[in-house]
């Protein structure tokens, strides 16, 4: 159970992460409903921070989205390459999508950004 945890490690926390990785960014994956920006890390594990602007929907639906990411990540690490920070943005659609959905477009985005 302890590798399901979401420590402070693995996330990308203030600005100027945020920053470095839309610099340094090696690949810009575009799905549906996500955008994901990655750049490498000198860690030797991944961290993750996730974004969703006003135009998502209110703020009931952006923390809902929030947290439907994160649980995926925790869920989800090996998706995740050691070593490499991960920015999710979420894209403004009409729908607040299920969190089946946003697994399946992760995982299909991912396993071909890492062929």
């Amino acid at each position: 159970m302890s590798e399901e945890r979401f420590p402070k490690e693995e996330r990308l926390r203030n600005r100027r992460d945020y920053l470095r990785v839309e610099r340094y960014k090696t690949a810009r994956l575009v799905t549906y409903h996500l955008i994901i920006l990655i750049a490498p890390n000198n860690l030797n594990h991944a961290r993750i921070g996730i974004t969703a602007s006003k135009k998502t929907g209110n703020a009931v639906a952006r923390n809902r989205l929030k947290r439907c990411l994160r649980e995926i990540y925790r869920k989800n690490k090996p998706l995740f390459r050691p070593g490499s920070d991960y920015v999710l943005i979420v894209r403004a659609r009409a729908a607040i999508p299920e969190q089946a959905v946003l697994l399946k477009e992760l995982k299909e985005a991912l396993t071909a950004a890492t062929c």
